[in-house]
């Protein structure tokens, strides 16, 4: 169902990723294909998909918070397989894509990773922040250090 009003493809703001996938129908009737090519994009925090770049309003979004990502190879057994990722999150229905290519998937699955990971740090409760803020006051470590610590960490972290 849709829980945001109707946008056409071209009105999307702040457009992080967008681009044709292959989805994955939820029902899994013998009628017509399994996999469906839809125009996908993740705007700010929402993950849309529409049949065409050109669609005056979208087949269906989800917001992205709560969700997880992962590549999934086992979602087919054709020369794709290696190109699929799937989102979900607990109690929900589960999104699965395709991509053109490996390299592609790669690139939806990391910036789905960090839209997911931007919303948590920007979830942290205030009391929390200000303790992080006095920490960093005291430190007298040089600035690159901690900051490549940072983007190392972030690395790791996928």
């Amino acid at each position: 169902g849709n829980q945001f009003p109707p946008i056409a493809a071209q009105d999307l703001q702040f457009v992080l990723k967008a681009g044709y996938l292959e989805k994955r129908r939820k029902d899994h009737s013998f009628l017509g294909f399994e996999w469906q090519k839809r125009w996908c994009a993740i705007s700010k925090t929402v993950f849309y998909y529409y049949g065409s770049d050109k669609d005056k309003q979208q087949k269906g979004e989800f917001a992205l918070e709560g969700y997880t990502i992962r590549m999934n190879n086992s979602l087919r057994k054709d020369a794709k397989k290696d190109c699929c990722f799937e989102i979900s999150a607990p109690d929900k229905r589960i999104y699965q894509f395709a991509a053109a290519t490996p390299k592609e998937a790669e690139e939806w699955v990391q910036q789905v990773k960090f839209v997911i990971q931007d919303m948590e740090s920007n979830a942290i409760p205030e009391e929390e922040e200000e303790e992080y803020d006095d920490v960093g006051q005291v430190s007298s470590e040089p600035i690159d250090d901690s900051i490549y610590e940072e983007v190392k960490g972030i690395i790791e972290f996928f």
